[in-house]
Order: C-alpha cells, then sequence, then structure tokens
C-alpha cells in the first residue's frame, strides 16, 4: 500500500514587530493542518466518520476564537530559525503539548529537548520492532484500531492538541511494557496518529513497515 505523503505547513516570514500575530497564526495553521490530515488516514476513517469529519473542512474549535501566542524563552530568537535548527516534528510537539491553544505557550529550551527526548524512544522502539507486511488487517482489526484511536481522535477535532499529545505519550507506554507482544493494528494506531504531529519520523517509520512511498524530504 502506499500513501501521498503529507504536505508541511510553511514556516513563519512575517517580521519581528509582528512576531506575536504570526505565532499565533503558526500555532492555528499546524492545528488546521493535523485536523485535514486526519480525515486522510485510511486506519481512521471509521472513526473521523462516527465524529462526522470526514469530506468536511477542517472546524478549529477554540476558546473565544483566540490562539495564545508563542513567547520564546532562553535566546530563542523566532520560529523559523528554530525549525531549521531542530526540524518540525519537534516545534510541533513543542508548541502544541502542556497547554490549551487559546493559551500562550511558553516555549523554553527544556521543552525542545524533552520532545527530542521522546521522539529518540519512539525511533528506537520502531525501528527494532517489524511487522509482518504479508499480514492484512481484517475488518474485526480495523475496528479495533478506531476504538483505541477514538479519543484521541475526537480531541483532535476539538482542537485539544496538548490533550491528544498527552494520550499518544500514554498510548507509547503501553506499547513499550509488552515490545514483543505488539501486534500490527496497534503499532499501526500510533504511527498514523504520530505522523499526524510528525511528518518526517512519522513517514519514514510507516516507509520502513512499507506503508508509504519513500520520502523525498529531507530529515527534519
Amino acid at each position: 500500500m502506499s500513501e501521498k505523503k503529507h504536505e508541511i505547513p510553511a514556516a513563519l516570514t512575517a517580521g519581528s514587530d509582528r512576531k506575536s500575530d504570526t505565532s499565533k497564526d503558526f500555532r492555528e495553521n499546524l492545528g488546521f493542518h493535523i485536523q485535514n490530515n486526519l480525515v486522510q488516514i485510511p486506519c481512521l476513517l471509521s472513526a473521523t466518520n462516527s465524529l462526522d469529519l470526514a469530506g468536511k473542512p477542517p472546524s478549529h474549535h477554540r476558546q473565544d476564537n483566540i490562539v495564545g501566542p508563542i513567547i520564546l524563552h532562553d535566546g530563542i530568537t523566532d520560529i523559523p530559525t528554530l525549525i531549521d535548527e531542530v526540524g518540525i516534528d519537534i516545534v510541533t510537539l513543542a508548541v502544541l503539548s502542556d497547554v490549551p491553544l487559546h493559551r500562550p505557550r511558553r516555549l523554553e529550551l527544556e521543552d525542545l529537548v524533552s520532545q527530542w527526548r521522546w521522539l529518540r524512544q519512539v525511533w528506537q522502539f520502531f525501528c527494532r520492532t517489524k511487522v509482518d507486511n504479508s499480514h492484512h488487517i481484517s475488518s474485526n482489526e480495523a475496528d479495533l484500531v478506531t476504538a483505541r484511536s477514538a479519543n484521541i481522535v475526537r480531541e483532535i477535532s476539538q482542537a485539544r492538541y496538548n490533550i491528544a499529545i498527552a494520550d499518544m505519550r500514554a498510548m507509547f507506554q503501553g506499547l513499550k511494557k509488552a515490545p514483543d507482544n505488539c501486534n500490527e493494528p496497534d503499532q499501526l494506531q500510533f504511527l498514523y496518529l504520530m505522523r499526524l504531529f510528525c511528518p518526517y519520523i512519522g513517514h519514514e517509520l510507516l516507509y520502513r513497515y512499507g506503508l508509504v512511498e519513500k520520502p523525498d524530504q529531507s530529515e527534519s
């Protein structure tokens, strides 16, 4: 099975006098991008259909129609430079985690280090865990994947990205408890969801499972 890779949102280009506004736009655009790609994931179609999402444009739920800015600390100058230095995967997780979308996100170096450490764990785990590509997911297995993903899909559809990321971390902890018994539906469920937030690493891991085309983009 092959699948066209998701496009990645463009980095910010506005001047420093609009940093607050553009950081809000960046967080909001990331959310729209994630919601739009959510309805394109084959193994989650049942979940998105049950939430009446499939075939519809993203509906961004924000408290009082406000998206909080990103407040940079520890000498971090701007988001485009940060993306160039650490990659869009780490930046996306960092700016959407910990706090709701309507609240300001105070971004420190420790936040970036924390996300990097977690992604390294994910990478190491899935690089040493292989699936049987000859196995095809049955309809019952697909339903199971949907059931286990339903809460995260719901949180993403409501723009509660911080909770979705926290739930994904919990899901990964569950996979780590039985590394020799992780079945294909469990792994695919996690990787397809992670790909929404981490397009580079998620795509590369799915490629290693033979589920998407080889990425033609540079690594983050």
